[in-house]
């Protein structure tokens, strides 16, 4: 699937107050990436990497939003990333978000189970993610 086929079927759209929303999402990134580290501590590895996967989208659906789009497909949220940036780096971030992507899909509906090293390695880079929206975007 590609940019154009996330548009054409609806799982990309248009937003036009979807640049409003930009901060709000980098907040939620920030509250699901502490929530991840506190379930850490405890060792609940496979909730710790749902919210740390769940931080990595919200910060990503913030670049989304920064172009004036919204989606209703995670699967298509890299896709558009990828389409709307000009930026290695991102495409770099946006490839292991899509592989943690599947991670998080196996975890939640096939009963998959992570391991410690998967969950701080999910962690990581949730965190690196976040920090580089907010210099992508210049948010302080």
């Amino acid at each position: 699937m590609n940019f154009e086929d996330c548009i054409k079927k609806g799982l990309i759209k248009r937003e036009p107050e979807a640049e409003s929303w930009v901060k709000k999402e980098i907040n939620t990134a920030e509250r699901f990436l502490k929530s991840a580290r506190r379930t850490m501590e405890i060792e609940e590895y496979n909730v710790a990497e749902l919210a740390a996967y769940l931080a990595a989208f919200h910060a990503t659906r913030a670049l989304l939003y920064a172009k004036g789009f919204k989606e209703r497909s995670h699967m298509c949220l890299g896709i558009a990333v990828r389409a709307l940036y000009d930026d290695e780096t991102l495409r770099d971030y946006m490839n292991t978000f899509d592989r943690i992507r599947e991670l998080r899909h196996g975890i939640q509906y096939l009963g998959w189970e992570t391991s410690k090293e998967e969950c701080e390695f999910v962690l990581s880079f949730a965190s690196e993610l976040i920090d580089i929206v907010k210099k992508v975007l210049g948010i302080t």
